[in-house]
């Protein structure tokens, strides 16, 4: 099973809560839901909290520009909301980011979290600052399990068959 936080986590698409409902499925243990969609200015608070406990930014986004403009910024939040404007959104901006916590998981079930996430097809990142796993799950990178394909390509081949028999017969 997976919990929010608290009603401050938010999903504006189905895509991360399926994502979560089928991640939670294959574990033997729950797990807490700390973020999910962001605004830029929320980004930067995180951001800001990161550098604040003495995380090296550089080190945890790919984008270098991107932490390199924030540190920059840094302590103003302001500038900092704008760099984040400014440059290409992150996942939780975009909508693709989750993180869970692992404070209150052993480090088997981190990697464990980690392993299974990134079979359903997620991007995974342990961050120790503050201690979480960061997921990028893309709208269209979640793979089905059988049961799901079993489900749905039957579906999808007689819609696509009546649809075609309509067209014959008109």
């Amino acid at each position: 099973m997976w919990i929010k936080k608290n009603n401050s986590v938010v999903f504006a698409s189905d895509h991360l809560t399926n994502f979560l409902d089928a991640l939670a499925s294959k574990l033997q243990f729950d797990i807490v839901v700390t973020s999910g969609d962001r605004s830029p200015r929320e980004q930067a608070v995180v951001v800001k909290n990161k550098i604040d406990l003495g995380d090296d930014i550089t080190k945890v986004y790919v984008n270098q520009e991107y932490a390199k403009a924030m540190i920059q910024a840094y302590p103003d939040l302001d500038k900092m909301t704008q760099v984040t404007i400014d440059y290409a959104p992150t996942p939780h901006i975009r909508g693709d980011g989750i993180d869970i916590r692992t404070r209150d998981l052993s480090a088997s079930q981190i990697q464990t979290v980690y392993t299974v996430a990134k079979d359903l097809g997620a991007q995974a990142i342990i961050e120790k600052t503050p201690p979480h796993i960061h997921l990028t799950v893309k709208k269209n990178a979640f793979k089905m399990d059988d049961t799901t394909k079993k489900t749905i390509f039957p579906l999808l081949f007689r819609i696509g068959a009546v649809w075609i028999i309509r067209r014959l017969f008109r």
